[in-house]
């Protein structure tokens, strides 16, 4: 009876420990995976609002274009429609600083900010000038194949200013952009040499512009 007894309490006192246990381990996986769920949860959201923001550029690029071109079939004057299209989004900007709608740069401007910004603008300007000039003189798809080939002027302005090579595999890549762009300039039926430059060019400000842009905004010690 008395061993009974005493393997009776042996295993009760099991429990107990395999049940302290247990709760130690809950105690402490608890607050993992409360952070793991927060972290996927962030992660969730920022995915969610990165995509809609893709989506809406994308969305508002396709309607720009088409009313762009529209535009030009009534008024064929391609810069005086760029500076217009310029000046509203200068008006919009000043109205949302005004409002409080957009944060105000002043703050973080510092002195001789407009100077260093002034290659990046003026590469912009340039660049959405030609872009209408491309649009009045060819189809709004061949403008667009040209401006495939952004990231091939990026890749040697980069270069040429800074002197960053980009991995072989990198470069690469390029080739297939270069020889598609060929063979659809090749077969284009609205083919014109004046639609054909603006769009180079416009495609090589750009990437002007991209390159001054990252510059500016990586803090480079040259671009102060």
């Amino acid at each position: 009876m008395m061993a009974a007894l005493m393997r009776r309490a042996e295993l009760v006192t099991c429990e107990a420990s395999k049940t302290s246990r247990r709760g130690t381990l809950l105690k402490e996986t608890t607050p993992e995976l409360v952070k793991t769920g927060k972290i996927l949860s962030k992660f969730s959201l920022g995915t969610a609002v990165m995509t809609l923001g893709f989506l809406g550029w994308y969305g508002a690029n396709v309607a720009f274009n088409i009313v762009n071109k529209q535009a030009l079939g009534v008024f064929p004057h391609a810069w005086t429609v760029s500076v217009v299209q310029l000046a509203t989004v200068v008006m919009c900007s000043m109205l949302g600083w005004a409002t409080g709608a957009i944060e105000a740069p002043w703050r973080s401007m510092g002195s001789g900010f407009l100077w260093r910004l002034l290659p990046a603008a003026i590469c912009h300007a340039l660049g959405n000038g030609l872009t209408s000039v491309a649009f009045a003189s060819s189809s709004v798809s061949f403008t667009h194949i040209v401006k495939t080939t952004e990231p091939v002027w990026m890749a040697l302005g980069s270069y040429l200013m800074t002197g960053a090579v980009l991995p072989l595999p990198q470069a690469l890549t390029l080739i297939p952009i270069m020889l598609g762009v060929a063979l659809a300039t090749a077969g284009e039926l609205s083919f014109t040499w004046l639609g054909f430059l603006a769009a180079l060019g416009s495609t090589i400000c750009f990437a002007g512009r991209g390159i001054f842009s990252k510059r500016l905004m990586s803090g480079a010690p040259d671009a102060k």
